[in-house]
């Protein structure tokens, strides 16, 4: 799962500000995509940060999927598990395209 319409329902949200969220996310999550095929896959700080920038972004959205990946890759990186921290990376690098189309389809 990535974007959990009840759960930003929960919030309260009038839909248009509903809708700024959503085109915010989607904004945000194409900016890090390009981020992360611009830098090299074994700069654990770099990726970390953009890794936790994602966790972020992607628990207000009520996902539990990309910021588990997340918190994978920072923990594998921590603990020197270069092969698999670049593993999760190409993960994550797979899914956010998913994520941004999913939450395109309820901008329409």
């Amino acid at each position: 799962m990535h974007v959990d319409i009840e759960f930003i329902k929960a919030f309260g949200l009038d839909e248009e500000t509903t809708k700024e969220l959503m085109e915010t996310y989607v904004e945000q999550m194409e900016g890090y995509q390009k981020q992360l095929q611009e830098v090299d896959k074994t700069d654990s700080e770099v990726i970390r940060k953009i890794a936790h920038s994602i966790k972020g972004v992607s628990q207000t959205m009520g996902d539990d999927t990309l910021p588990d990946i997340c918190e994978k890759i920072s923990k594998n990186f921590k603990e020197d598990n270069l092969e698999l921290a670049v593993s999760y990376v190409e993960t994550l690098q797979r899914l956010i395209p998913d994520a941004i189309s999913e939450t395109k389809k309820h901008l329409n």
